[in-house]
């Protein structure tokens, strides 16, 4: 990112050739300034999509979707997918696939579909 400075008189608008000078104005004598500051820089821009299902009177989401784009650990383009799936009262399974984009093409850099026992159940009537 590179940043600019400039800075003019807040009466005759006289433009400082140095901003970092706090004396009156050379022109006017005025002590008053404005100070204009311009970034420049690149802003890389990734979408994604979560969508949540739920149902009254259940104590979390039934299930949650992620699909996201993002740059790897190691820098690359990568496409993720997340699934976390509650809609079993007994199993919660989480289903994790990424992939990254390599010589021109998508490569599947990992995938795995865990369950584990569900920590909430649903109430009982």
């Amino acid at each position: 990112m590179t940043a600019n400075v400039r800075a003019f008189c807040g009466d005759c608008r006289y433009e400082f050739p140095d901003p970092s000078v706090t004396q009156p104005c050379p022109r006017c004598g005025a002590a008053r300034r404005n100070v204009l500051v311009s970034l420049e820089g690149t802003l890389s821009l990734r979408e994604g999509l979560t969508a949540k299902q739920s149902r009254p009177g259940w104590p979390r989401f039934l299930r949650k979707f992620t699909s996201r784009h993002k740059l790897s650990r190691g820098g690359k383009e990568a496409h993720e997918v997340l699934d976390i799936d509650h809609t079993d009262p007994h199993v919660t399974v989480k289903r994790h696939h990424v992939e990254e984009l390599i010589n021109g093409g998508w490569t599947v850099v990992h995938d795995e579909t865990e369950s584990h026992p569900a920590k909430r159940r649903p109430p009982t009537p």
